[in-house]
């Protein structure tokens, strides 16, 4: 007693019960379109978060240069800021030496 049939649909081995042939190859063949579909939107899944994530990467990247930018950005005008305070010291001292030297060139007048 035969419980399948083997039949070959479209280069394809199916296995169908004696009686039911046609109806189990129209199921067979709803359920290989069905998975051919998934395996489409599979794909297209898979690639659409590759795609994702080159962007996101870039823009990580983008980022970064950014941070070393402002980073350098600030470590010279750290450098400035110490050369602005070390020329009003300058000033301050020089006014203050230029001061003490007149006041003492007034009292040596008096």
């Amino acid at each position: 007693m035969k419980f399948f049939t083997r039949n070959i649909l479209n280069g394809h081995h199916m296995y169908t019960l004696p009686g039911h042939g046609e109806g189990a190859s129209n199921c067979m063949l709803k359920v290989k379109v069905a998975l051919v579909a998934a395996n489409g939107r599979l794909h297209n899944a898979r690639e659409e978060r590759e795609q994702f994530d080159e962007a996101n990467n870039q823009i990580l990247e983008h980022f970064k240069v950014k941070e070393d930018e402002l980073s350098r950005s600030m470590t010279l005008y750290r450098a400035e800021a110490d050369v602005c305070d070390a020329f009003v010291n300058f000033l301050e001292d020089s006014w203050t030496f230029e001061s003490s030297y007149i006041k003492q060139k007034q009292n040596q007048v008096k």
